[in-house]
Order: C-alpha cells, then sequence, then structure tokens
C-alpha cells in the first residue's frame, strides 16, 4: 500500500459515526454517494493499516483508530446535515 486518500478518511470517519455498529459496504455507497468499488476500495487501504474490523460482509472502525472521538459530541452545533446523494440533472 501506497498511501490512503481523502475518501479513505471520509470511510472512516461515517465509521466512526456509526458509533461501533456494523456497516456494510452497501449502506457506506448509499449513505456517501459512493461506488461500490471506491467503497470497497477504500476500506481495503483501511484494513491494510488495521483501523478497520471487519467480520463477514461488515466493518467497524477499530478503537484503537479513533479512541477519543464521540460522534455525537464531535459535530459542529449549527452544521447541516451532508448531502450523500448526487444531484440528477435533467
Amino acid at each position: 500500500m501506497d498511501r490512503l486518500f481523502s475518501i479513505d478518511l471520509l470511510v472512516a470517519m461515517k465509521l466512526a459515526a456509526h458509533d461501533g455498529e456494523p456497516t456494510s459496504v452497501r449502506q457506506l455507497e448509499e449513505e456517501l454517494g459512493l461506488s461500490k468499488s471506491a467503497a470497497a476500495n477504500s476500506l481495503q487501504r483501511l484494513r491494510e493499516l488495521d483501523l478497520v474490523k471487519d467480520e463477514p460482509a461488515h466493518f467497524a472502525l477499530r478503537e484503537h483508530a479513533a479512541p477519543d472521538v464521540d460522534a455525537r459530541t464531535t459535530a459542529h452545533p449549527g452544521a447541516r446535515p451532508h448531502r450523500t446523494r448526487p444531484r440528477r440533472t435533467a
């Protein structure tokens, strides 16, 4: 593995927001608006760094990857929700 990409940080943050609950590749695709291959490749890079614990078909961020992160308290109080689906163009 050469390096991580910004998409890997996005996927890691989404896994952290799920607060340890197992998350499927399909769920990451839908919530982040990624292709299946982009989500899977990102998870592979995170797995190679031992940042993701993977169970059959589900993934979660390892505790040592972000020990002090609490998704419920780290969001900016006035932050608007992120748009997860691409806009349609006609």
